[in-house]
This record gives structure tokens, C-alpha cells and sequence, in this order.
């Protein structure tokens, strides 16, 4: 692998770690770090923990979780263990306002969204439309409720939001040094310019997000890069020009103490495969600002649903789906957005259970699968059951629930979203 590495960077890096360069560069011939975060405590596993980030664990390079119906239950989350140290180092708590402003594809959302217990109200934005949507699958597929995504830009949203967050999280686009070893054909796309042109918009991105946070609050910027420009240096020139801001020490489980409020890791240091974090305090006194809400009378589809589905109240009809947003939706007027909190009820000539809901809420009936059905169901088949079952139900695999599905005469008939079927192979 290290034969593959652009000679630039390699000079960077040895430049930068001087005597330890030869364990760096001997870390590129093992295989990259995996991990995965459960979405409910594990009281007995056989895993390695991952010491900085909570339920999180390690995960064989050569472990199929992917293709698990787990997978595509929400049970848990594949990321790269040192990317997990980000939303650990800002941990939200309950009830705040949090934004993860460069949020795609989910695995730091999802954390903060599980340090908050779904409460509150979470913002998850990704300026790229193709990359929202993976976004708002993710934050579907692990049952998040209180989270809003959107596909905005940072200056859209500092217009809309100023002063808002308690905390913000800015993992910023970047050259993605700390990737090679992941993703081999990310090396073909850096060159010397690089850094220098990803500075440039990070620069902008933390300019945008501090205009949105509270006094008080609590900003965390983190890439998964190695070189000093995108940085320290970034860090460097927003002080200088945000007087109001400044670094805030930290201490993760595992890893060093960041003294002077800048964490790195490094592949050869840690198991993971490389990033930046750094917490910045912004002066003031905290002020408490309600959550807007606005509560609307949805009595029949609330009494829908509640023969199906422990669900919190419907509040908003969002683009066809009765949802449960955490926050006032005619906030968000003039601001793209994917998801507005929990989609619970297609809107329609007859209601159906939205997918989202099965994931989420536990279902008022459920029907358990072995792995062949699950995996069945999960391609879009229909699936026998007893004659005696009947109405909406959630099909489950080792206690989570698939989906929805309608059982009639002794079937199943599928109700698995057909943009999110797949054939898995276990």
C-alpha cells in the first residue's frame, strides 16, 4: 500500500512526524480499522470496545455485517472507530439544539442522536443532494426521531439560524488523508493542491457555523486528514478572526489528553485509521431558548396508528407523511429538507405505516422471522404465516423489526419500501 501513497504526501508526513515516520508508514501494510456502534446497550459481547465512543466496538475487516439483515434492521452502525471520537469528544445531553452541519453519510449524527436519547432537537445537513439522501436513509435506518436532515448550504442555514445550536459539530470536507488505507483510490485523488483548496472552504464552513452558535455554547471541528493546513491551521485563522471563541480542553477514554483543546491520531498511534478534533467554546452566558413547537389536532391518523405502533403524536404533515417533527416545521420555510423528525403515516386515499415508524416505534404485533425469511422479506417477497394472524405488523429478526407488512390468508403481504429492497448475502 505505501508503494501507492503520492511522494508529496509521503514528504508531508515525514516532515511532520520526523523519527516516528517509519512506524506511520509501517501501519499502511495492516489492514484498516473497522468498528460498528450498536444501537442498543450490549451487556455480553465478545468484541473489543472502542474506549472513546460509547457501545462501540471493533469489527473483523472480514466480518459481513453489511449484508446482515441486522444491517438493514438499525441495529447497528459500521464506521471507522477514530471517526467516532469526534461526536464523543462534543457529547450533546439531553433536550439541547445540536447541529451536524457536513453530517453525510450519518455515523456522527446517529452518535449524537443516541448521546441525546432522541430528545431535543438535532439538525443533520449535507449541502450534496446525493449525499442527503444517503444521510436521511441512515438516520431512517437507525431509528432516529428527533433529527431533522437538510440539503442546505452553511450560509442558507446561518441566515435561518443565528445564535441557535448549543453545540455544533463540523466534520469538514477535506483531503482525506486519514482514508488511504480505507479507501486506496482516495490517494488518486489528492495532489499538492490538495489541502490548500480544501483550507479555503473549511475556513468559510467554520465562519457559517459560528454564527450559529448560542453564546456559551460548544463547536467541534474535526476532518479525517493529516497535514497542519486543513488543521491547525484552519483552527489558527478562525481564532484570529473570532475573538469571541477560544480552545477548550478535553479528555477521551483511550487517548491522549488534549491539553491545548487539539486532538490527532494517527494510524500508527491508535486503532483507526487517522483524525483531527478540536473543541472551541464561544464567550458568553448560555441562555435557555425553548424548542419551538406548533401542535396540530391529527386525530384520526393518531388513532391509526395507534393500533399498530407505540408513536409519539403526529404534529405536521410533511410532503405526503404525517410526521412527528421535534421542532416547529414552519421553521424551516425556505430551507430544503429530506426529513422533518419521525415519518409515521403515508398520507393517501387508505393510511399505511410509514417505513421509518417500524424502526423506530415498537409495533403492537410483531412476527418473527428465521434468517432465510428475513432475508426474503428484506428482497421484497412475500412471506407465509399462520391463518390466524392478520392486520399490520413488523415482521423481526432476533427481536428487531424489518418493516411493515400486512398479514391476510395465511401472507404476508410486503410493505419493505422497494427503492430500499435488496438481495442480501449473509
Amino acid at each position: 500500500m505505501s508503494n501507492k501513497l503520492p511522494p508529496a504526501f509521503l514528504d508531508n508526513m515525514k516532515k511532520m512526524l520526523g523519527a516516528s515516520f517509519d512506524g506511520f508508514l509501517y501501519s499502511y501494510t495492516k489492514p484498516a480499522k473497522r468498528g460498528l456502534r450498536f444501537r442498543e446497550k450490549q451487556s455480553d459481547t465478545d468484541r473489543k470496545p472502542v474506549p472513546w465512543s460509547d457501545n462501540s466496538y471493533y469489527a473483523d475487516p472480514d466480518e459481513n455485517l453489511g449484508q446482515s439483515p441486522l444491517h438493514e434492521a438499525g441495529a447497528y452502525y459500521l464506521q471507522e472507530p477514530s471517526a467516532m471520537a469526534a461526536p464523543s469528544a462534543l457529547y450533546p445531553k439531553k433536550n439541547e439544539k445540536v447541529l451536524d452541519l457536513c453530517a453525510a453519510p450519518g455515523g456522527k449524527s446517529v452518535a449524537l442522536a443516541q448521546y441525546m436519547d432522541n430528545t431535543g432537537f438535532l439538525l443533520a445537513n449535507e449541502i450534496v443532494p446525493k449525499r442527503a439522501k444517503i444521510l436521511s436513509e441512515n438516520i431512517e435506518r437507525m431509528g432516529i426521531t428527533n433529527c431533522v436532515v437538510s440539503n442546505a448550504s452553511p450560509e442558507m442555514l446561518a441566515k435561518k439560524f443565528p445564535s441557535f445550536f448549543d453545540k455544533i459539530l463540523v466534520d469538514a470536507p477535506c483531503s482525506g488523508e486519514g482514508m488511504f488505507r480505507r479507501s486506496p483510490e482516495t490517494a488518486l485523488q489528492w495532489n499538492e493542491d490538495s489541502p490548500a483548496l480544501c483550507a479555503a472552504r473549511q475556513k468559510n464552513i467554520l465562519s457559517d457555523a459560528a454564527e450559529m452558535l448560542a453564546p456559551g455554547g460548544i463547536m467541534c471541528y474535526s476532518t479525517c486528514t493529516f497535514n497542519q493546513e486543513e488543521n491547525e491551521g484552519v483552527i489558527e485563522s478562525f481564532l484570529n478572526k473570532h475573538q469571541d471563541f477560544t480552545l477548550m480542553p478535553f479528555e477521551l477514554n483511550g487517548l491522549p489528553k488534549a491539553k491545548n483543546g487539539m486532538l490527532r491520531l494517527f494510524p500508527h498511534e491508535m486503532e483507526g485509521e487517522g483524525h483531527f478534533i478540536c473543541l472551541l467554546k464561544k464567550r458568553g452566558t448560555p441562555k435557555h431558548i425553548d424548542i419551538p413547537t406548533k401542535e396540530k389536532n391529527f386525530k384520526a391518523q393518531d388513532d391509526f396508528v395507534s393500533q399498530i405502533a407505540f408513536a409519539p403524536k403526529i404534529n405536521a404533515l410533511f410532503k405526503g407523511s404525517y410526521v412527528n417533527c421535534p421542532v416547529d416545521i414552519r421553521l424551516f420555510d425556505g430551507i430544503p429538507i429530506l426529513r422533518a423528525g419521525l415519518h409515521i403515516l403515508q398520507d393517501g386515499k387508505t393510511y399505511r405505516p410509514e417505513h421509518a415508524l417500524a424502526l423506530a416505534c415498537k409495533a403492537k404485533q410483531q412476527y418473527p422471522l428465521n434468517l432465510d425469511e428475513a432475508v426474503k422479506f428484506i428482497s421484497g417477497e412475500t412471506i407465509p404465516c399462520e391463518k390466524k394472524v392478520t392486520g399490520w405488523l413488523t415482521p423481526t429478526y432476533q427481536g428487531f423489526q424489518l418493516g411493515f407488512g400486512k398479514a391476510s390468508q395465511g401472507q404476508i403481504k410486503n410493505h419493505y419500501p422497494k427503492a430500499l429492497r435488496k438481495t442480501l448475502r449473509p
